[in-house]
């Protein structure tokens, strides 16, 4: 499906994978240049892993194409959102049953994710380390500096602050810092 979508509209798109069970990945990555061959090699990568493996059929890669004047409107060091500038997003969303394609999968989606950074890096000249696309959309191998990019200290801080005990530890969880 291609068309413009109100931003609500596109993020309900993945509800259906959002239940409870079985096994999910997702990981992106941001890009500056839309590039057909691009996304050309990361389809038909995701047809050839649906034909050997058919219960990863119900996943999707997508291709998020957003106005982004507003975002990156916004200095970075105004929000702990550090994914703001003049990129898109592509994630690939996995889902399956077998916990043996654990390991499989995410070398598979690590593997997309690499090619669009090293094109990004080849053909752009970005290397958007630190960027790597929305945190919620990470697997968990991202460094937490990276999540957070140059806000990442005075999170610290402000953590530190705000629940030294660290009570709110899930995901990327920060560091108190005195």
């Amino acid at each position: 499906m291609t068309q413009e979508m109100p931003y609500s509209e596109v993020y309900g798109l993945q509800n259906p994978m959002a239940t409870y069970g079985g096994r999910k990945l997702f990981k992106s990555t941001a890009f500056t240049a839309v590039n057909a061959e691009h996304f050309q090699h990361i389809f038909e990568n995701y047809v050839k892993l649906t034909d050997k493996l058919p219960e990863t059929k119900a996943g999707a890669i997508i291709v998020e194409l957003h106005p982004f004047n507003k975002v990156a409107g916004v200095p970075e060091s105004a929000t702990a959102f550090a994914n703001q500038g003049k990129w898109y997003n592509i994630s690939c969303a996995l889902q399956w049953s077998n916990p043996v394609l654990d390991k499989r999968l995410r070398a598979w989606t690590s593997k997309q994710v690499k090619y669009l950074r090293d094109e990004e890096v080849t053909g752009q000249g970005m290397q958007l380390s630190g960027r790597r696309g929305y945190g919620n959309y990470g697997v968990g191998d991202e460094k937490i500096q990276e999540v957070f990019g140059g806000n990442f200290d005075h999170l610290t801080l402000l953590k530190g602050k705000y629940d030294p005990d660290t009570i709110f530890h899930k995901w990327f969880a920060i560091p108190p810092k005195a």
